[in-house]
């Protein structure tokens, strides 16, 4: 009988563990919250997927030095020095493999004045920001 007893006593106590237990793994309105990746690797080089939402696009963001070729493309990490970027490809091979968190630099042949960065967000994946520069005066222009 005490044992019973025992038991009986104990489930409010066990139900209270398990709430508990639950309200770690998930947050408190049911959805999973995952922790943003501090570091990223491409190519061998590791960067930060968020830095790329702390860079202001009024500007060229990039040194015109490393911009790509006319007809030509570049993976670019934001917040790695220039030197240690990825080099420039074909746009057909590089478009495919721009990972989450980085820019895909184009620059058309048929206007190489002007460059285009996609911004490849992470945090809600297969989101996609362009930002069209003129490469002479390094500013934002509307392209349509």
């Amino acid at each position: 009988m005490r044992t019973k007893l025992g038991l009986i006593a104990l489930l409010p106590v066990l139900a209270g563990c398990s709430v508990a237990f639950g309200a770690g793994v998930r947050g408190g309105h049911g959805k999973v919250y995952h922790e943003e990746p501090v570091y990223a690797a491409y190519g061998g080089v590791a960067y930060q997927p968020g830095y790329g939402r702390r860079v202001s696009y009024g500007r060229l963001p990039v040194p015109p030095g490393h911009l790509p070729a006319p007809g030509s493309c570049r993976v670019w990490l934001p917040g790695v020095p220039p030197g240690h970027q990825p080099p420039p490809g074909p746009c057909r091979a590089m478009s495919r493999r721009v990972p989450a968190g980085a820019w895909l630099i184009t620059r058309p042949r048929v206007a190489p004045r002007v460059v285009e960065i996609v911004h490849y967000d992470h945090r809600p994946p297969g989101v996609r920001t362009r930002y069209a520069y003129d490469v002479r005066s390094k500013r934002r222009v509307n392209i349509r």
